[in-house]
């Protein structure tokens, strides 16, 4: 997904890719090279945020950043729930939060997340702690710790988690909530594309019953 969407937005531009597996990465690089774009490879594993906020920094020091289109993830059939909310939870906030520190009037930041998320069953009160506690205390939040080990479930928690992180880093970014703002300029912003595979993957498990142990909860 991530190099589809290089192709199509990197014409004429600089673009800075991240894979956890550098001979992934350099393949697509070397791929995109020989296509006439202008690609760079950064080795990034988001589940450790020193290396998302090297990204971010080589980013931001090639130019001023238009686009940052996050697409990391794992999937509930393939990785441990500790994994699921290492990567697709923690991970996000890392890729927001460092992301904001760089980007500019114009940036726009795009996090693709399942449409499992619509499927969590959590209350307010866990959806707002997910949607803004710092980084370091979400895996300790209670809607992430009565998870268990369900690997499903965490999928679904943390796509929604990024949900409502989105929503969130949006409203901070959001022109009409800043000041003055010059005719012509435009803000930063913050958004969420769902994934329509993977939210099709597990709405049929939950119509067999096998999704999250029989209920609809949610826990990059």
């Amino acid at each position: 997904m991530g190099s589809a969407v290089a192709r199509r937005l990197g014409s004429g531009r600089t673009l800075i890719l991240a894979d956890h597996s550098r001979e992934r990465l350099d393949r697509v690089v070397t791929e995109l090279g020989a296509e006439g774009y202008a690609a760079q490879g950064v080795p990034t594993d988001v589940r450790d945020r020193a290396p998302v906020e090297r990204l971010a920094r080589t980013a931001a020091e090639r130019g001023r950043i238009t686009a940052v289109v996050h697409t990391a993830g794992v999937a509930a059939a393939t990785a441990s729930a500790g994994r699921i909310l290492d990567v697709d939870l923690l991970g996000t906030v890392y890729v927001i939060e460092e992301f904001e520190k760089v980007a500019v009037r114009g940036t726009s930041l795009v996090c693709v997340a399942g449409l499992a998320g619509h499927m969590a069953s959590i209350g307010g009160e866990d959806e707002a702690a997910l949607a803004t506690a710092p980084a370091e205390e979400l895996l300790g939040l209670k809607a992430v710790t009565a998870l268990g080990d369900d690997p499903t479930a965490a999928y679904i928690l943390a796509k929604r988690a990024n949900h409502v992180r989105v929503q969130a880093a949006a409203l901070a970014l959001e022109p009409a909530r800043r000041p003055y703002q010059q005719p012509g300029q435009r803000g930063r912003a913050a958004h969420r594309v769902p994934d329509p595979v993977v939210g099709r993957q597990v709405r049929d498990r939950a119509a067999r019953g096998d999704c999250c142990g029989g209920a609809a909860r949610r826990a990059v």
